[in-house]
């Protein structure tokens, strides 16, 4: 008889396997909205997620949450976050600047 390797990993099908049958299917809707010019957020990235596969909609919100962004991170995407001072129009901010003296 063998003795089995109790330090040997097991595999399973986790998280990140989850979104791998619909990878180009998000990735194509990710690119699409930063094609036209709208953030794209973690939060839309779940809706989407969770539209496309039953699974993820079925799991808590942590694991959906830990599967984008672990989908996320494993295909290089960012998303910027815009600062509330970044957002505005410079015009605007010298307008405020201007008054507040």
């Amino acid at each position: 008889m063998q003795e089995s390797n109790k330090k040997a990993k097991r595999v399973c099908l986790g998280p990140s396997l989850i979104l791998h049958a619909f990878e180009d299917q998000l990735l194509c809707y990710i690119f699409q909205l930063q094609e036209q010019g709208m953030p794209v957020s973690s939060r839309l990235d779940i809706f989407k997620a969770s539209s496309l596969c039953r699974e993820l909609q079925e799991r808590a919100e942590v694991v959906q949450y830990s599967s984008v962004r672990r989908f996320i991170k494993n295909n290089g995407l960012v998303h910027q976050m815009g600062m509330n001072i970044s957002q505005k129009d410079p015009r605007e901010l010298e307008d405020i600047a201007a008054h507040s003296w």
